[in-house]
């Protein structure tokens, strides 16, 4: 019965960190605060903080967020709105 509940715990814990990801927050820091406290706290601090980098684009180049109305990445320097008129 100890085994399953460590194994569910682990599961939680992963499944709350990459729904944390996908809401633009740090992975390993929701991970570490599910296998340390629990998935459920986790979970609700996730809820709690909201989106991440709302209101932010991803840099088609090298996946950082930048300001929506950016001209220019400004971690690799890539021309977005030459990516933008191509999309």
């Amino acid at each position: 019965m100890g085994l399953v509940l460590l194994v569910a715990w682990i599961v939680l814990s992963f499944l709350v960190a990459q729904i944390a990801e996908e809401r633009h927050h740090d992975r390993i820091t929701y991970l570490l605060y599910c296998l340390g406290f629990s998935p459920l706290i986790g979970f609700i601090i996730l809820i709690a903080s909201g989106e991440g980098q709302m209101g932010l684009k991803k840099c088609p180049s090298c996946a950082e967020y930048v300001q929506p109305d950016a001209v220019k990445c400004r971690y690799c320097q890539a021309d977005l709105a030459a990516q933008e008129k191509r999309t």
